[in-house]
């Protein structure tokens, strides 16, 4: 069921970008290029929305006939729902900033409220209680997390690619950890990912928007809150999967802000944009870093399957991604 699933969902997502292009097409949601994109046509945009309403529908239907718990749905579906929706009206017009972050403070709120909060962390060796502290630092988590998602789909296929490394390892580690109904939901969600892939390797005939990075960026965080609440994965598991993607967007907008540059702005100044600006293409940044989450992916493994290494195994991770952000700095722009 579960790969008929998968299948049966890539097969629907890949159908349903087609027709949300026409529509990008017909309503003029177009990225032009510019001095801060990477991209050199003019490329309609939004057609990840295609990815939420398959995996949403997945997920419904699914609820109505035993595949997976109202718990479940109730958890996943409201807050996915508010960014998706917030995201794609972004897409086609332009939303208030503050409007966009309150939606997210909201999402996450109420992904934190249906779980009972995030309290304990979970370290291998031990447990700490954060108490209140952590459901609030969880919530600031799961909103940065929408937020980074969105500033690294900058290429083509990097974000969908990396989607579909995330979710398909976390799915497996589910599935261990005897989370059938988290795993189903993580392999249908790479599936679909998949489907929209197709429609977005270079050059992309369609960008994913940020109805669905943002979609992406929020299951990250949800599905890693669950299951070191209800499975006692360790959320450092999932910060090691997630890692290329939170260290240069977390690192790269840090350094813009302590050098007195407008974080907040457009720019092209994250290692992976760096990357293509010193001549590496789409295809070649995506490979370099799916070898790189071959690597973290080992990481994570470690740390799960013995968990008194899992510290270790982040602060290798970390180790690994500093010098290679640091490897890419020294690289020097053809642009």
């Amino acid at each position: 069921m579960i790969y008929f699933l998968t299948v049966f969902a890539a097969f629907l997502a890949y159908l349903l970008t087609g027709r949300v292009r026409a529509y990008a097409l017909s309503r003029s949601m177009i990225d032009i290029p510019n001095s801060r994109t990477s991209h050199a046509a003019p490329t309609p945009r939004g057609g990840g929305i295609a990815v939420v309403v398959v995996w949403c529908a997945i997920l419904t239907v699914g609820t109505l006939f035993g595949l997976f718990t109202k718990e479940l749905l109730y958890a996943l579906l409201p807050g996915v729902l508010i960014v998706s929706v917030i995201g794609f009206y972004d897409d086609r017009e332009s939303i208030n900033p503050t409007i966009r972050f309150l939606s997210h403070m909201i999402s996450a709120s109420l992904l934190l409220w249906s779980i009972g909060g995030w309290k304990l962390l979970n370290l291998g060796v031990g447990s700490f209680n954060l108490g209140w502290f952590g459901t609030v630092v969880a919530v600031i988590g799961i909103v940065w997390s929408i937020n980074l998602y969105n500033f690294m789909d900058g290429v083509d296929m990097l974000a969908s690619v990396e989607a579909i490394f995330i979710f398909t390892a976390g799915g497996f580690i589910f599935l261990d950890a005897g989370g059938r109904m988290e795993g189903m939901l993580l392999f249908i969600l790479a599936g679909s990912v998949f489907g929209f892939l197709i429609w977005n390797l270079p050059p992309a005939k369609i960008f994913m928007g940020d109805g669905c990075s943002g979609f992406l960026g929020f299951l990250v965080g949800g599905f890693a809150l669950i299951g070191d609440s209800r499975y006692g994965i360790s959320l450092l598991v999932w910060v090691i999967l997630y890692g290329t993607f939170w260290f240069d967007a977390t690192v790269t907008l840090s350094r813009r802000y302590f050098l007195g540059q407008k974080w907040y702005l457009p720019h092209r100044s994250h290692a992976y944009q760096r990357l293509n600006q010193s001549g590496w293409s789409h295809r070649k940044v995506t490979a370099g870093t799916t070898l790189l989450n071959i690597c973290l992916a080992i990481f994570a493994g470690i740390g799960y399957l013995f968990p008194v290494f899992i510290i270790p195994s982040f602060l290798a991770s970390v180790i690994l991604l500093s010098l290679v952000y640091i490897k890419i700095e020294r690289k020097r722009s053809m642009h």
